[in-house]
């Protein structure tokens, strides 16, 4: 028992490979049939210690276990223990290959990924198993990781599309990931069954739903999905779905699909002071980082010198009043949503407002805006900015300023 402890602090210590190889040899048969569910264990801690080479090698153990007819361990590996092992590697070479450099590397590791989703999809249907020590939605993820795929292969599809001058075979396997693979429905139930023949476009011999069907399964059957060890919740799955309606031009789909995503919103309250008398038009303009800040990015103050702004952190999209009953309305709807999705949308926790005050009517002219501000508290663009956290708190930020000035404590006007 006391080599079984030192053990397991050594696992908990040293997670590479190597250490990994050491602590296997020292094990004799008896206490690796014991300690098999320790490495689901280990393999998860090392995961969320983002080594995911070592959360592979962990959970790969127990499969290899399984597979060696010869090893006597193997008949101490149940279905359950098995679904584990093949879940927590499908997800351990997900994030490896988001953190692999080597394009080849990804590129394995994201196919090996996808069908042990498939495997533990496979195990999972013939169980009834729920996890003592984890609070994973086991069917959850297999569709979350689906997804993840799917994703992958859009995109995968559309850079090799522009690498080799336009060669449309690639828009075809973009188009099989977007709205799935044709299949004989002989049921007529609208759905594909695995007794069914299916074109199989990539001879994986896998059925690809496609990302629109798999999203929204997820939204379905999993409203409140979130995965335990990554900030990764069903709005991250539903901003798929409204990337790849960017990518086809569905502009009122995604006016839609936004309007029901239910994102938390801050209050961002401001309060404009200064030595010195101001114009009574005053404004707030700014908008996040990244995204074009114009016109339609002016908040009036009020005759105290207070405005209140209504932020959405983890989708800042300005879609009032926007929409597709003309051209020019579209253009409109279409460079927002390009500007506020296509380029801006990223998975960080955190994101920045910028703004500066405008000291009279605004008319593009720099001379009735902040002009004299350090770079102590603004941006190569004059700009102001807070940072914002994007998930959990909602609570509203209260800013004071003095006009023109990075100081927070001058006289009120």
């Amino acid at each position: 028992m006391i080599k079984i402890l030192y053990i397991l602090l050594i696992i908990m210590f040293n997670q590479s490979c190597d250490s990994f190889n050491e602590i296997i040899s020292e094990l004799d048969e008896s206490e690796i049939d014991l300690e098999f569910e320790y490495y689901i264990q280990e393999g998860w801690s090392s995961f969320q210690s983002s080594d995911y080479i070592g959360a592979s090698t962990f959970f790969n153990y127990i499969i290899d276990a399984f597979k060696n007819s010869d090893s006597q361990s193997s008949s101490t590996i149940g279905p359950d223990l098995l679904f584990e092992a093949y879940h927590g590697t499908a997800w351990s070479q997900v994030f490896s290959a988001n953190v692999s450099e080597n394009s080849d590397q990804k590129a394995h590791l994201r196919e090996n990924s996808y069908s042990n989703f498939f495997i533990s999809d496979s195990i999972l249907k013939e169980i009834n198993f729920e996890s003592a020590n984890y609070s994973f939605d086991y069917d959850c993820d297999i569709i979350a990781g689906k997804i993840l795929y799917h994703d992958y292969k859009i995109y995968s599809g559309f850079s090799q599309y522009f690498s080799f001058d336009g060669d449309s075979q690639y828009l075809d396997e973009v188009e099989v990931f977007s709205t799935g693979e044709d299949f004989e429905d002989s049921n007529l139930n609208g759905l594909y069954d695995e007794v069914e023949q299916f074109t199989d476009y990539n001879q994986n011999g896998y059925f690809e739903p496609g990302l629109n069907f798999l999203v929204n399964k997820l939204i379905d059957d999993c409203p409140d999905y979130n995965f335990p060890f990554q900030k990764l919740n069903i709005n991250n799955f539903k901003m798929m779905l409204i990337k790849d309606y960017l990518r086809k031009g569905m502009y009122n789909q995604i006016l839609s699909f936004i309007g029901t995503m239910n994102l938390p919103t801050i209050n961002l309250e401001f309060q404009l002071n200064s030595e010195t008398p101001l114009n009574e038009d005053l404004f707030l303009i700014g908008d996040f980082q990244n995204k074009v800040i114009d016109s339609s990015d002016l908040y009036v103050l009020d005759a105290e010198g207070k405005v209140i702004i209504n932020v959405t952190p983890f989708l800042p999209c300005n879609l009032d009043g926007l929409s597709t009953i003309s051209q020019s309305s579209e253009e409109k709807l279409r460079d927002e949503l390009l500007d506020c999705i296509d380029t801006y949308f990223e998975t960080s926790t955190q994101v920045n407002f910028r703004y500066k005050f405008i000291n009279g009517p605004y008319d593009g002219n720099i001379n009735n805006q902040e002009n004299d501000l350090t770079n102590s508290c603004s941006d190569s663009d004059g700009y102001r900015s807070i940072t914002i956290e994007t998930e959990n708190d909602t609570s509203p930020i209260s800013i004071n300023h003095c006009y023109n000035s990075c100081s927070d404590s001058c006289y009120n006007y």
